[in-house]
Formats: C-alpha cells, structure tokens, sequence
C-alpha cells in the first residue's frame, strides 16, 4: 500500500474554551427601599452616625435601586509588552482587555478562565516574558473546545496497470490510473479538554467511503481483462467490459496535549487508520456477467507525535500551521474472486494477508476567524501520506 491522500477542509464551526464555572451577578441591597437608618449600596460605605443628612438622603435614594457587584475582571495575559494575545480568544486584544468586565472587553466569559486557574494564574503573572510566542508560563483555560465540520477529500491515483487491453493489438483500454475517484465529503468531528496547568487531551475522527469511479472498454475491438494471475479474453462480438473502483478511508485519533507557549502546542498519542481499495470487473454487453472482484485492506495501528501552532494572527483572524508523524502497524488483507475461473481450471477464490510497518504524515494550514466569544469558523487545507 502507498498512497497520498490529500482533503480540503469547508467552512466549519468551532467552539471556543468555555469555563464550566458560571460567573453571575449578585445584588449587595436588599430589595425595595432599607430606609435612612440602615444602608447596604455598593459605592456608599460611611457609617450612618457619621454621615450627614446630604449623604444619608443619598443613599435613601441610592437603595431604592439594588446595585449589582461588578463581575470579575478578565484576567492579565502576559501583558508585559503592551499587549499580547488571549489564547482562550485566539485574537488579539490588548491590555485593555485586563480591566474589562468578562463579557464586554474581552467578548464573552467564553473568554475567561474559570476560578479554578487562580493559583496558576498568580504565579503565571510574575514569570518572565521574551515576548507573546516565548513565555514558559502560559494561561490556559480550563474548558472545552469543539470542531465540527466536513472535510472534501481527494486521493492520488491508483498504480499504472493496463486492466483492459485490446485482445488482438494489446493495447491498453482501460488503465487503472484512469479510474478516477473523484472528491468525496466527509464528516469530521474534534473534541479538546484543557486544563489550567496547560496540560490537556484530545479525540478526534473522520472518514468517507464515498470515493468511487468507473471505466468502459470494448464494443468495436475485442477487450480483455488482465485479472490478478488469470485473463478474461472476449468470448462475443461487441463485448464491453466495465470496471468499477472504490476506495474508503476512516481515521480516528487520541492525544495528551501540553501547551507550550502561547503559540506552540506539542502533542503524542495513538491514531488508527483503515484504507482499503475494491476493484470489481463485469461485462455489460452484449450480456451481463461478472468477471472478478479483488479487495484490499490496511489496518493500521500506532503512536504519533504533532504540533498544532500558530503563525501569524491579528484581532480578527488567525492562521494555524498542523503537524502530525506517525509510525503505525499496518495488517494487510486481500482477497481475490471470481464465479468464471472454474471454467478455466483455476482457483475462483484467493486470499492472503501479510503485516508490515506503515507511515503517516499530515501537514496542514487552517485559517480561524471569531464569530463570537464562543464561536469560531475555519477553514483550510490539509495533505496526508501514508506509505506501507
């Protein structure tokens, strides 16, 4: 098995890091009016034996309203430099960010860490910074993100193999390169856990068996179908002989994640992928009857290593490079058949299997723009290698 896969990303959602932990308002008053005697206002704190009857009419009037305490300030992100990144946000915000109320400023509590990251946080803000892609000390949220979307994927072509050639020249019909498989979508599904000491882990999947092609050959030349070991010659004038290719993919993942800086990301874990080709052969004039079927599949298992970073980004959008390399097992499958080699004294059915080392490698580029504090969308471009 050597193939190149290479697939482009459509428009998609993502989710943002959202804190598990809801950050809602409080009243300090009672409701209605507390009367002159007994005050409870958030901005008015002298005592009521002290206070004139200015101040004390103030704040009869004050408590008529009950005032609302101010939400939790957004914490600093590396500010150092005058300004700097939100990670959580992936745009750039500015030390303005640092005194605005979660929700205004800084988009959306989506934004913000949760309480939990308050001790990693106190000693994040006295680490040294050479600048917004080298602090050893990070903020990362604790929470979730999400990527959903679909993937529009393309494969290299099949081998250079003559399928069906003409029975009286040898020329070739039918090559198997010439079976295109065409663009086929694909579901694609990413879930990240964060933690606050930057640590983290994630699952993610994709796969099609949408690729398929066909090819005709024959009708005004007598075809013949080169099968694995065995031929298939005309047996009537006018024969057509069709081939039809499919081929599938699918692709699941598991990682444990470290962010490093506030740019680079390293990541190693576990990824299983199967691909696997089917090629079946009949003819379809002057009658209808079916030649042969071979199938092959790769079961491949192993460990990876990646990094996900981001090169250049601006407060409304951001481009993050993909990296991943893998060296998996590879358990390989074939089968071969056909209801017609009985007639030539062959074997109708073959099988055979064989395990072997496998490689993968997935460079990617993926552009990410802010809808909102908690929504982003995505796009970009992706190839992938496997070789085994």
């Amino acid at each position: 098995m050597k193939r190149m896969i290479l697939y482009r990303l459509a428009l998609t959602a993502l989710l943002t890091p959202f804190s598990l932990t809801a950050m809602a308002a409080t009243p300090i008053s009672a409701p209605g009016s507390c009367g002159c005697g007994e005050v409870k206002h958030a901005v008015v704190q002298e005592s009521t034996a002290e206070a004139t009857g200015q101040v004390k009419q103030a704040k009869c009037e004050a408590c008529d309203t009950p005032a609302v305490a101010p939400v939790p300030d957004c914490r600093q992100v590396n500010c150092d430099a005058g300004c700097d990144s939100a990670p959580s946000l992936g745009v750039k915000l500015g030390c303005a960010c640092d005194a605005a109320p979660c929700g205004t400023g800084c988009g959306s509590s989506c934004g913000c860490d949760s309480p939990g990251c308050d001790a990693i946080a106190t000693a994040c803000d006295a680490a040294p910074c050479t600048g917004k892609c080298g602090c050893e000390c990070v903020r990362c949220c604790d929470g979730w993100s999400v990527f959903a979307g679909a993937l529009f994927l393309n494969r290299s072509d099949s081998g250079n193999y003559p399928l069906v050639t003409n029975q009286n020249t040898g020329g070739t019909l039918i090559n198997s390169r010439d079976i295109g498989s065409g663009t086929a979508a694909a579901p694609m599904v990413s879930l990240i856990r964060t933690y606050c000491d930057c640590w983290g882990w994630d699952i993610g999947y994709f796969g099609t068996d949408a690729w398929s092609g066909s090819q005709r050959g024959g009708g005004d030349v007598s075809p013949t179908l080169n099968g694995p070991g065995v031929t298939f010659p005309s047996t009537a004038p006018g024969t057509i002989i069709q081939a039809d290719y499919s081929s599938h993919l699918y692709s699941a993942e598991f990682n444990i994640r470290r962010r490093r800086s506030e740019c680079v990301t390293y990541l190693a874990g576990f990824r299983w992928v199967e691909f696997g080709d089917t090629l079946t052969a009949s003819t379809i004039a002057p009658t209808t009857a079916s030649l042969m079927t071979v199938d092959a599949t790769n079961q491949m298992y192993g460990f990876q290593i990646g990094a996900d970073t981001i090169v250049a980004q601006s407060n409304r959008a951001r481009v993050d490079a993909i990296f991943r390399a893998g060296v998996l097992g590879n358990h390989i499958d074939h089968r071969a058949s056909s209801p017609l080699t009985g007639n030539f004294g062959t074997v109708g059915n073959v099988f055979a299997e064989d395990d072997t080392a496998a490689f993968m490698g997935i460079i990617g580029v993926r552009g990410v723009v802010p809808v909102s504090g908690c929504w982003s969308a995505f796009g970009g471009y992706q190839a992938m290698w496997l070789d085994g």
